[in-house]
């Protein structure tokens, strides 16, 4: 007969398992792209300046007032307006965004293990 002991058996708990439900998903829809056109840009002309001289002051003394001179008018013309037009304001649209739904997670809780102990191995030596 082999009376070779039998290892003991390791009766050492399993970990209990984590139920612990996942947190859910938050589905909430991102807000739509505002696709309103920029209002197109006034390219109407400024009107040209009118560069027409002042006429000359008349400097005849009036009686009994002094007659010091009146200084010229300067007639230096103003430069023209530039009307070169501004460009148009390009109006492509932004993408809708898409809402895709995330899918929920599943919380099935795993089965407890079963921590009941193995009986003890009888060693006793067969005569």
């Amino acid at each position: 007969v082999d009376n070779t002991p039998v290892p003991a058996v390791d009766n050492t708990p399993v970990p209990a398992v984590d139920n612990t439900p996942v947190p859910a998903v938050d589905n909430t829809p991102v807000p739509a792209v505002d696709n309103t056109p920029v209002p197109a840009v006034d390219n109407t002309p400024v009107p040209a300046v009118d560069n027409t001289p002042v006429p000359v002051v008349e400097n005849t003394p009036v009686p009994a007032v002094e007659n010091t001179l009146v200084p010229a008018v300067e007639n230096t013309p103003v430069p023209a307006v530039d009307n070169t037009p501004v460009p148009a304001v390009e109006n492509t649209p932004v993408p809708a965004v898409e809402n895709t739904l995330v899918p929920a997670v599943e919380n099935t809780p795993v089965p407890a293990v079963d921590n009941t102990p193995v009986p003890a191995v009888d060693n006793t030596p067969v005569p």
